[in-house]
């Protein structure tokens, strides 16, 4: 059942990255750090197994 759980845990985890590449993506680092708390409160049973790193690179926009 565990496996179940963390299977589903990583899912969700690779949707938010992957959504991070699209265009209009929230990318913000608040945000971000947000969506992941929201995660690990869903998946409570098996993220406490995980350690995520957030990196943020800092790009200045072109104008």
């Amino acid at each position: 059942m565990v496996e179940r759980l963390c299977a589903r845990y990583k899912a969700a985890l690779t949707t938010l990255a992957e959504g991070l590449s699209k265009p209009r993506a929230r990318r913000k680092p608040e945000e971000v750090h947000e969506r992941i708390g929201r995660l690990k409160a869903k998946h409570r049973r098996v993220a406490r197994y995980y350690t995520l790193r957030v990196s943020v690179d800092r790009v200045e926009p072109v104008t």
